[in-house]
């Protein structure tokens, strides 16, 4: 039997594994290996600074999905990778593989450009959307200029026009629109356009 060791649990690491187990069926054993329990619908973060979702509506635990399915799950950390033996270190043990699948998603550099670290907030992880939620509640009592974008090497310059459309509607809600000057930044060197 051939082990696969599929290390993230979001979009494309549940993909994977439920393909490899699926193709793969008895004589195949695939396993998971996240630091989180939970699947996180990451393009509905957007909402969660508007309050039109929360974290819990657009999270589900992981572990029921990949068991019903013949998946094994680890919740835990992988610590590093022994290409020569095959090897994955976790926070709760060693795990042989045949084949391993990297599906741990981007990592954000806050570092990009000076500001971002300090000044900046990112919608792509819940407590990212939670603290944007905070800033516009504390936002409306001050309104001001807004700033919304990406920086270099962005992985998804879509949820940020997202965003945008959606500061727009709820400036307007908000009746604060007219007080909000709001600025575009973008790495692009051309913004989309329809053929």
């Amino acid at each position: 039997m051939k082990t696969t060791i599929v290390i993230g649990g979001n979009f494309a690491g549940i993909t994977a594994a439920l393909e490899l187990k699926r193709k793969g069926k008895e004589e195949h054993k695939v396993i998971m290996i996240d630091k989180s329990p939970l699947f996180l619908f990451i393009p509905s973060l957007i909402w969660v600074p508007f309050k039109r979702r929360n974290i819990k509506d657009i999270s589900f635990r992981k572990d029921g999905l990949l068991k019903e399915r013949g998946v094994d799950f680890v919740h835990a950390e992988a610590i590093t990778i022994d290409t020569d033996k095959q090897l994955v270190r976790t926070t709760k043990g060693d795990y042989e593989y045949d084949h391993l699948v990297m599906a741990t998603g981007p990592k954000v550099d806050f570092d990009v450009a000076p500001g971002v670290k300090e000044y900046a907030y990112y919608i792509g992880t819940p407590d990212g959307a939670m603290e944007t939620r905070k800033a516009l509640e504390a936002f409306k009592e001050n309104p001001g200029p807004i700033v919304i974008g990406a920086t270099q090497n962005a992985g998804c310059m879509g949820a940020a026009y997202e965003f945008l459309f959606n500061i727009e509607k709820w400036l307007r809600e908000q009746k604060i629109r007219k007080k909000v000057d709001l600025y575009w930044t973008t790495p692009e060197t051309f913004l989309a356009t329809l053929e």
